[in-house]
């Protein structure tokens, strides 16, 4: 029968099938230049998004130019959008995957339900990129092959992509592996609130800068410029969580979203500001309760993830957090997944490219056609 909005199809899983990663390795776009779709099998596809230039991660000019290069070969069904841009001027890229997706414009909304996905609100959290680029590479694969479940998707819905909101922090720790060939773990943006030089004191935490109980206190957040969870001087002070407002407020169309996050194996719902492991706040919520407990049985059970909010998952809470923000003041269901697996070396933020198939295997996401439903009644 007809699928109401398929967003059942909605599952993330990966199956890369990593390498060790060279300097001078082909970019992602002259790797998928040399693939026919939809000729080629899904292994081929698969096997060329692991060739990121920088230990198996990609750099930021690889992720624009991978980009241009989808609106370019598939006109029809990829957009890019950029919605703002950064305390050091880069743009926040967003691109929409859905059918006629030539005739969205900048500054108007589609009636169509979306999707949102976002990555990489904290720097070091590169395998979130990935995950963006696994996502459209696997839909594009499948809409290409004339999958049935994905072309209904993409006709009645939009997923829409934001796969670098901190762009500034990631060109910095670009800057220092070019240098010194390390990785560096820096979390914040790059717009400075001290005369400190020291990347530590550099930046605010972009996830604790939504405007959703921002600053209630200092346990989950921090007022201290020179501590990863600084939260700024007040909410949405920063460029590019005002990007990610501003595109939520002029899409009311988006019903769900996905804020992605690394490391570890848990799902976090809202509500994160809580200190609380029973999440009482949110348990008031009864119809948006039994959407998450949906999700739960059937995307995040079966891979033995941990669910719950950021108190029940990662043992800490906090506050000014984005989906806690998408929830409460639109509506959205919204979920900040930490892409990894149970295993132990799992556990880092970059981790090693044998490791990563691991990560990628034990995340899954299932969006029940629940999660597009019109529910802005709930009280």
């Amino acid at each position: 029968g007809e699928f109401r909005y398929l967003m059942k199809i909605c599952i993330l899983s990966g199956l890369f099938l990593l390498l060790h990663f060279q300097e001078g390795a082909t970019s992602l776009v002259k790797n998928l230049q040399k693939i026919s779709f939809p000729e080629t099998t899904w292994d081929k596809v698969e096997g060329v998004i692991n060739q990121g230039k920088m230990l198996g991660y990609f750099r930021w000019k690889e992720i624009v130019e991978f980009i241009d290069w989808l609106q370019e070969a598939f006109p029809d069904c990829i957009k890019r959008l950029d919605i703002g841009h950064t305390y050091q001027q880069n743009p926040i890229i967003s691109y929409a995957l859905t059918e006629n997706a030539d005739k969205i414009n900048h500054g108007t909304s589609s009636d169509k339900p979306i999707l949102l996905i976002t990555g990489l609100h904290h720097a070091r959290e590169p395998v979130t990129i990935s995950m963006n680029v696994y996502l459209t590479l696997k839909w594009l694969y499948l809409l290409k092959r004339g999958d049935e479940r994905v072309n209904a998707l993409l006709k009645r819905s939009i997923a829409w992509f934001v796969p670098m909101v901190n762009v500034d922090g990631y060109l910095r720790i670009e800057e220092i592996f070019d240098k010194t060939g390390n990785l560096e773990t820096i979390r914040k943006n790059r717009n400075p609130y001290t005369r400190s030089t020291v990347d530590s004191c550099i930046g605010v935490d972009l996830n604790r800068n939504y405007g959703f109980k921002f600053g209630i206190d200092d346990e989950g957040g921090s007022s201290d410029p020179c501590r990863e969870e600084y939260r700024g001087p007040y909410a949405f002070s920063e460029l590019e969580t005002q990007a990610i407002r501003d595109f939520v407020l002029s899409h009311p169309t988006i019903k769900a979203a996905a804020n992605l996050h690394s490391y570890g194996n848990s799902w976090i719902m809202p509500f994160s500001y809580v200190g609380n492991k029973e999440n009482l706040e949110f348990s008031k919520q009864t119809s948006a309760y039994k959407i998450y407990e949906e999700i739960r049985l059937e995307g995040v059970k079966s891979v033995s993830a941990v669910f719950g909010n950021s108190v029940q998952t990662v043992r800490y809470p906090c506050n000014g957090e984005a989906s806690d923000w998408m929830f409460a003041e639109r509506n959205i269901i919204a979920l900040s997944p930490e892409l990894g697996s149970n295993k132990e070396e799992s556990d880092d933020f970059f981790t090693a490219p044998s490791v990563i198939p691991e990560i990628l295997r034990s995340t899954s996401f299932s969006c029940n056609s629940n999660l597009l439903q019109d529910r802005r009644t709930h009280t």
